[in-house]
């Protein structure tokens, strides 16, 4: 009964998701655009099928929820998928189109998610078969990897459709060429019922968008419907001559201007002469007489006195008095005539500033700028309606209007009145002044326009709202020109009231405003400018922006606010600000950083926000220097006890989003100290908490938890005593982990927790034997080009050699039983190849267990023939023994050892000769730097056991191991020296006194004498003496 209990609820579950299978694949058959991403979606969905059939089969049971979970969401995915797709084939062609990379992201984002689902349900339940598990990850795999993306020609279209809507294409032609095209790629035909049905569904949408209060989306639709209506099929289909009319009206309307011409434009010549001063031949502002008769502007006549002038300009006659008497009737007249001319020459501009002719309209351009320097005519010239007529031949130039004239007299009119500058922004100027910020000539003038709108707020609004406005004003702030620079930057200061914009300036790398209103702004907006800080991504030039403590300490100090807004807007802020390594110095330096998370994540508050403190501080730990670590005083807090086990505590409750980041935090704790290490291995419910989360554990919580634990054991590893926490079902946890996870940074940390258990642990014998362990091992040892790849690419080597750190426990010699598991495997060639391509760690752990292993090959082979050992170092040559040799069994001299004498043959001998391990083993002592010529060393020891020192010996020196040797003692670690001349004393045979390595050896030795330790000096000794350098009365003896 209890088995029915948990097969029901499975057995539903799994015809559930069978079901949705069915349906989405049905619905992918029959799309109307990308078919090859869906077909191929469709196909692997399709081969789900015969899996999760093949577990109904089974009748798989449950023992926790991570199946059922895993089904669940898969089940929710696929219907999500099913409703995407159905959305895909429905509604307008042309809607279809222009949300069609919206609705191919989401596919993308289902499809990685059912790929997520696939991997977790392999490792789900234990009961689910090797073979299944296998077909889930790689099916798995291919989801994640898959692509929806529009094609190229797909993406035209849209980008066409986008800009005729934008630039509101009216062009009946080239839209109807347009539709054409968007039937060719939805695969319909072009003609009116389409076109009819297109309308129909648009409407239909439009109408449903607005009843739901989408006006944006509404909107879009009534764009794209004024759009088909100007196609000429449409045209033909529907009566649209009143509103073609109504439209050429209202354009007609809006362009008429009075034309007639002013013949009045010139004053005679007589008037100019009379009203133009001798002096400075210029029109007379104040005009005064002087004795002799003449007039003259006063300013001009009175510097001519002053220069010690006695007589008349114009007569030369002698001056009896210097008095300047004012000619009030001539300066009226003046003034009369300058206010007709002004009115001639403002109709004439009024007239001429539409006219075809660009010579007139850029003459009338130039009259309206001379007029504009005084207020009154500003204000006639704006009366009169001349802005939007100045805006439309800003517009429609094409280079030949003089442009720079044009935006010199709308920023003079824009100076004095809100009215004019809300005027010259309705009539379209502020889109014509953006695009001429980047032209050179006319960026110094459009830059001054948009400085006088901008101080109008509505103005500035629509300014800020222009494509690329801010972007290019930012630009202009490194003008060569000091005065457009300047103007740059007030248009920049007037639009920083507004938040949105201000965003856009820092986006741009124009942070001023940013940095002062996130920390003297108002709170609503110090929050809005947080959260759009944590959206950014940040470049070179913003760290260093945000570098600032200023900036810092403004989100530090918003983290204690009450407001919980605020605070989750400043904590979003500094989480983005954490990852970036220049700013985590900053964080760490401030007072308060530390104590506000802990504080934040130990108070029972929103759940979210103990996540993202969490996450920062883990953030933070990982990127402090070990050195700065220990020495930092505002870390100590968290390298206590109480805070040790609070975070452990919290581990155990907390949701998974949130122990994700503990766990993480722990781990750095960890890293950068031995004493928090310490620590934490003395929670009681550490170690236990920890192998708990190896099953039914969100990815990333078992990944982090098995870091922690990897590091936990690398000192003391016996004080954890791991395997009883762990017991058999830890252990097949661990194993399975190691086998089949997608996540090679988990496997690796599991391999690394096996290796690192105590080999002394007598329950660990027992448990691996129990378990695939070995052949897991072996696995990915076989797998010869993993660390090629990795070697190439620069990835981590870390699984390769934490398997072979777990290998060790099957080959250490101390464990004959264990060791006897490996007999068979072949494992030989694997680590010899290992050798030659590995990194240094991993050719250290495959030379320590070839070592290993050699050790008891004369344990586990049977001596062939018996015979006393020759003391020659010529090749060995049978023939020459046999009368001495007395046989125990046939004579077999193809399978007879050369240093052995015996039959190594056999699967159960770990032979270093038969495996041709010599050479690799001498190339690895090469690497004096590392352990691993040490452990090459002691497996070539292995071969110079005493019943067979001579024959190991003499294959030594014949691979020319003896200058290798010397190389170590010369270069290498003190351990590796130390190995190195126990190997040397035992192989250095005579005939190498007058050899090419003698002088080395020599010179190597002799340093050993003067440098070495008490045991190299004897032993250096010893060999030299062996040479006949060192005399056995020597004192080293």
């Amino acid at each position: 009964m209890a088995s029915t209990f948990y097969l029901a609820p499975v057995n539903e579950l799994l015809a559930r998701v069978l079901l949705s299978i069915s349906e989405t694949t049905a619905a992918a058959k029959d799309v109307t655009l990308e078919k090859e991403s869906f077909k191929e979606f469709s196909l692997y969905i399709a081969s789900l099928k015969p899996i999760l059939e093949d577990l109904r089969a089974r009748r798989v049971s449950i023992h926790s929820e991570a199946l059922r979970m895993e089904l669940e969401s898969l089940h929710t995915q696929l219907q999500k998928a099913c409703k995407v797709i159905q959305r895909y084939k429905t509604g307008s062609r042309l809607q279809l189109l222009l949300s069609c990379r919206k609705l191919l992201q989401q596919m993308q984002e289902i499809t990685k998610e059912i790929g997520d689902c696939l991997a977790q349900l392999s490792l789900a339940s234990l009961e689910i078969s090797l073979d299944v598990r296998k077909k889930t990850n790689e099916l798995g795999e291919n989801m994640q990897n898959l692509e929806f993306k529009a094609a190229k020609k797909t993406e035209a279209i849209i980008q066409k459709i986008e800009e005729a809507i934008k630039e509101k294409q009216s062009n009946s032609q080239y839209i109807s060429e347009l539709l054409l095209q968007i039937a060719n790629v939805t695969g319909t035909s072009l003609n009116p019922t389409f076109l009819e049905k297109e309308l129909h569904d648009l409407r239909k949408e439009k109408e449903e968008m607005e009843s739901r209060k989408k006006e944006a989306e509404a909107l879009q639709l009534a764009q794209i419907i004024d759009f088909l209506y100007n196609s000429e099929m449409v045209s033909k289909s529907f009566s649209m001559s009143s509103r073609s009319s109504s439209r050429i009206s209202d354009l007609n309307g809006s362009l008429s201007r009075n034309s007639s011409q002013d013949t009045g434009y010139q004053a005679d010549e007589y008037s100019l002469k009379a009203f133009t001063c001798p002096l400075s031949k210029e029109i007379m502002e104040d005009p005064v007489d002087l004795v002799s008769g003449h007039t003259f502007d006063r300013q001009a006549i009175s510097e001519y006195l002053c220069k010690g002038k006695r007589t008349c300009p114009v007569s030369g006659q002698e001056l009896e008095s210097f008095e300047l008497k004012p000619n009030l009737a001539l300066k009226n007249s003046i003034k009369e005539w300058k206010e007709r001319n002004m009115e001639n020459k403002l109709q004439h501009a009024t007239s001429n500033i539409t006219s075809k002719n660009s010579h007139e309209v850029n003459r009338a351009l130039q009259d309206l700028d001379s007029l504009m320097e005084k207020p009154r005519n500003r204000v006639l010239i704006a009366e009169k309606g001349l802005i939007p007529t100045i805006v439309h031949a800003l517009k429609t130039s094409g280079g030949s209007i003089n442009t720079c004239i044009a935006l010199k007299c709308l920023s003079y009119l824009a100076k004095d009145s809100d009215h004019n500058k809300e005027a010259i922004v309705n009539a379209g100027a502020i889109n014509c002044a953006v695009n001429m910020l980047a032209q050179d000539e006319e960026a110094d003038y459009a830059v001054s326009l948009l400085m006088e709108l901008s101080r109008n707020s509505a103005c500035s609004k629509k300014i800020g709202n222009a494509n690329n406005c801010i972007p290019y004003l930012v630009a202009l702030l490194n003008s060569r020109n000091p005065q457009t620079s300047q103007n740059a930057e007030t248009v920049l200061e007037n639009l920083s009231s507004n938040t949105k914009f201000v965003v856009r300036m820092t986006e741009a790398n124009f942070f001023k405003p940013f940095i002062r209103l996130i920390a003297e702004g108002p709170i609503d907006t110090r929050v809005a400018l947080a959260t759009a800080l944590s959206k950014m991504d940040p470049n070179s030039q913003s760290r260093k922006a945000f570098a600032q403590q200023s900036l810092v300490n403004s989100l530090v100090q918003m983290m204690s606010q009450s407001s919980p807004e605020c605070r989750l807007a400043s904590l979003h802020a500094i989480l983005k600000l954490s990852k970036v390594p220049k700013i985590t110095k900053r964080l760490l330096s401030a007072d308060t950083v530390i104590p506000s998370l802990l504080q934040l994540i130990t108070m029972p508050l929103d759940n979210h926000m103990k996540q993202i403190a969490a996450e920062i501080l883990a953030n933070l730990i990982e990127a402090c220097k070990p050195s700065k670590f220990e020495n930092s005083s505002k870390l100590l807090v968290l390298q206590s006890q109480q805070s040790i086990s609070t975070f452990f505590d919290l581990v155990a409750t907390v949701e998974s989003a949130t122990r994700v980041h503990l766990l993480r935090l722990l781990y750095g704790l960890a890293m950068k100290s031995v004493k928090v290490k310490a620590m934490i291995r003395c929670q009681s419910n550490a170690i236990s908490t920890l192998v708990s989360f190896f099953e039914g554990q969100r990815p990333q919580v078992r990944l982090h938890a098995l870091k922690l634990l990897f590091c936990l054991m690398e000192e003391n590893a016996s004080e954890i005593e791991l395997t009883k926490h762990l017991k058999d079902v830890g252990m097949r946890n661990l194993v399975m982990i190691i086998a089949s996870s997608p996540n090679e940074e988990e496997r690796a940390a599991a391999a690394g927790i096996l290796g690192r258990c105590p080999t002394s642990d007598p329950m660990l014998a027992e448990m691996l034997q129990k378990t695939e362990a070995l052949n897991v091992i072996v696995e990915i040892i076989s797998a010869k080009d993993l660390h090629i790849k990795k070697k190439m690419s620069g990835d981590s080597d870390a699984l390769l050699e934490n398997a072979l750190g777990a290998l060790l426990h099957f080959t250490s010699p101390s464990n004959f039983e264990l060791q006897t598991c490996v007999a068979g495997l072949e494992i030989l060639p694997l680590l010899v190849h290992i050798l030659s391509t590995g990194s240094s760690l991993a050719k250290e752990r495959a030379a320590t267990a070839l070592g290993q292993l050699s050790k008891t090959t004369l344990r586990r082979t049977e001596p062939m023939l018996l015979q006393n050992q020759p003391q020659s170092y010529l090749p060995f040559q049978f023939s020459q023994f046999l009368p001495m040799w007395c046989c125990k069994q046939p004579l077999n001299y193809d399978v007879l050892c050369s240093v052995h004498r015996r039959d190594c043959s056999n699967k159960n001998s770990f032979c270093l000769i038969k495996a041709d391990a010599v050479e690799p083993l001498l190339n690895t002592v090469r690497e004096t730097r590392s352990g691993a010529a040490e452990a090459a060393l002691e497996a070539l020891d292995t071969l110079l056991q005493e019943e067979i020192v001579d024959f190991g010996a003499q294959a030594i020196v014949e691979s020319n191991g003896i200058p290798l040797i010397l190389e170590v003692l010369e270069r290498g670690t003190a351990p590796a020296k130390q190995k190195g001349i126990e190997v040397l004393e035992k192989i250095f045979p005579p005939s190498e006194r007058s050899s090419p390595n003698s002088e080395m050896a020599r010179k190597v030795l002799i340093e050993l004498l003067q440098q070495g330790t008490p045991l190299m000096k004897k032993k250096a000794a010893a060999i030299l003496n062996k040479m006949d350098i060192l005399p056995t009365q020597s004192s080293y003896f």
